[in-house]
């Protein structure tokens, strides 16, 4: 990616508004030893045309690179040094747990569904609700030291490397119910009829 010696922040998503890219690019004018990638969304098209302007606005779009559609994701995220991830609303964010797994460390809104891997893993900082500005600042100063980021890269690789994270159909069926119940996108009861029907029969 020609990547120099800058901390590069990524971004993961094709609706800026949603994600907080926005929140992002503001954040990035404060932290002159960042650059930020955006893979989703091209600097033309026209979902990213406000974040654009504003990232023109904040002095910052020579340090905002938009990658497009990519296809590597993963490759991506082993160039970069951090996922920057202030959702205004996400229920799962599977791009979250990704990074985890992946030894990308994580700054992600609390209401992101799939956010309690980043705590779990100790692999980054959670944000708490509602959003503040100051906490994100605060967050994205300490992913700055890169003795933090490295030991939260290690504890990642080592979660993701459970085998109780991909024990097959139940725990991936059980991991989006309870991620919908929180939500409250499924009744009560509605989640635990689908996560019996995921138990196998004995």
């Amino acid at each position: 990616l020609g990547l120099a010696a800058e901390t590069a922040w990524l971004a993961v998503g094709v609706q800026p508004a949603t994600k907080g890219l926005d929140r992002t690019v503001r954040a990035l004018a404060a932290r002159p030893e960042a650059c930020l990638l955006v893979a989703g969304l091209s600097a033309t098209d026209k979902a990213a045309r406000d974040v654009v302007r504003l990232a023109e606005r904040s002095g910052v779009a020579a340090r905002v690179r938009w990658l497009g559609h990519r296809e590597d994701v993963p490759a991506v995220m082993a160039a970069a040094d951090l996922l920057v991830h202030p959702a205004r609303l996400d229920t799962t964010g599977t791009v979250i747990l990704e990074a985890v797994v992946n030894g990308l460390p994580v700054i992600a809104a609390g209401l992101c569904g799939y956010a309690e891997h980043v705590a779990a893993a100790e692999a980054g900082l959670v944000l708490p609700e509602p959003f503040d500005e100051k906490a994100f600042a605060a967050a994205l100063a300490a992913a700055a030291d890169p003795i933090r980021r490295a030991a939260w890269s290690a504890n990642g690789a080592a979660y993701g490397a459970r085998p109780d994270l991909y024990a097959g159909l139940e725990t991936a069926a059980e991991l989006i119910v309870s991620t919908a119940a929180k939500a409250g996108a499924l009744p009560a009861r509605d989640c635990a009829e689908a996560q019996a029907l995921a138990r196998p029969v004995t």
